[in-house]
């Protein structure tokens, strides 16, 4: 594995920060940037946009990135820290402890947030981890995982050995396994399971992450895990009946992204490929309620589907942690009305669909194979 860290100089970070170090959300993503290499990298627009995404993030777990050598990873490094993309991070006012929900529950009160702005990336800069080469065959992927270092400290990283008796080399692209102090969460330790599943057997990967997490759990004595990636987990690689058989589909752990949330920039795919679990209640409570989602760039930014796919042919999956001051029993996540065919509909709107379009959105697409 190869680790990196920036050379800039932290000395001028925003006095803010101090000021708002315990009144702060944690915002950590993954994202399947598609095939991210030196071609991509070096692509001025296509990296910017990439810079904006990632800047919005403490910790951000790449997904699909193609860099036998390394060196894509750090000019992209370098390029984010040099960047004058603003750090902006989200506050907790006082006012939302004592607001309350319509129904009078006070463990669902909403919070009003504000955005404060930190620094620029130079000033409050990413460091670096990957994972080594990874795949059965000629075809290689790394994990690579970027975070702030004056928010978080990396403790220690693992490669899942993936050898067990009976059941060797059940992953193609074994998990990429990270351990994080966050001093300024409401949980102060914090591991991370990027995953990045083969389609036809994402099945069988998900249930064996069970035992990645079971081992995880035991050898560092902590049941404060996040698994999150690229799942492949909707559509026909992964059925109703079998997401039920899965080990992790059930408690300890919550999937905290719904069926019905569009991770893909494509106008044809609507499919929950991506997805956020964590595991055990402690972790659960210190997620922020309602955080949980995609984070759809094609429309934040208002491109076309042609440029989207040039970023990406999925879209990051987001979570925020609570500020260490915040913590309170968070509520299991509830199915919602499905929403996949409006974000189809506005993803047409956006690559400038044509305007006559049918009553109802069309029935939700096969998925495509992109791997």
């Amino acid at each position: 594995m190869q680790k990196e860290s920036s050379s800039a100089s932290s000395s001028s970070h925003s006095s803010n920060s101090s000021l708002f170090l315990n009144e702060v959300t944690m915002k950590i993503a993954a994202f399947n940037m598609k095939n991210l290499g030196q071609k991509k990298v070096s692509d001025k627009k296509v990296v910017n946009h990439l810079i904006k995404i990632m800047s919005q993030y403490s910790i951000v777990v790449i997904l699909e990135v193609m860099d036998k050598s390394g060196e894509a990873m750090k000019l992209l490094l370098e390029k984010l820290n040099s960047s004058r993309s603003v750090h902006t991070v989200r506050c907790l006012s006082h006012r939302s402890r004592c607001r309350r929900s319509a129904d009078g529950d006070s463990s669902r009160m909403r919070a009003h947030r504000l955005s404060v702005s930190l620094s620029q990336n130079k000033e409050s800069p990413y460091g670096m981890i990957c994972s080594k080469s990874l795949g059965r065959d000629t075809y290689k992927e790394k994990y690579v995982c970027f975070y702030r270092t004056e928010e978080v400290e990396l403790k220690d990283s693992k490669q899942y050995a993936d050898d067990q008796p009976g059941d060797e080399d059940a992953f193609a692209r074994e998990p990429f396994i990270l351990r994080f102090s966050c001093p300024s969460t409401a949980v102060k330790d914090l591991v991370l399971i990027p995953v990045h599943t083969v389609p036809e057997d994402a099945e069988k990967e998900l249930d064996e992450l069970f035992d990645v997490v079971t081992e995880v759990s035991r050898e560092w004595e902590t049941d404060n895990i996040m698994i999150l990636g690229d799942f492949n987990a909707d559509g026909r690689y992964l059925s109703k009946k079998g997401k039920k058989k899965i080990r992790i589909h059930q408690a300890p752990f919550y999937w905290l992204i719904d069926d019905d949330v569009d991770t893909t920039t494509r106008t044809s795919n609507d499919n929950t490929y991506d997805r956020i679990v964590v595991h055990g209640q402690t972790l659960l409570d210190a997620v922020l309620p309602g955080s949980a989602k995609a984070f759809n760039f094609q429309e934040k930014f208002k491109l076309t589907e042609e440029e989207a796919l040039s970023i990406s042919d999925h879209y990051p999956v987001e979570v925020e942690l609570r500020p260490s001051s915040k913590k309170r029993r968070a509520q299991t996540p509830k199915t919602r009305a499905p929403k996949k065919k409006a974000a189809v509909k506005r993803k047409c709107e956006a690559a400038k669909a044509p305007a006559k379009a049918p009553a109802k959105a069309p029935a939700k697409a096969a998925a495509k194979k992109r791997r």
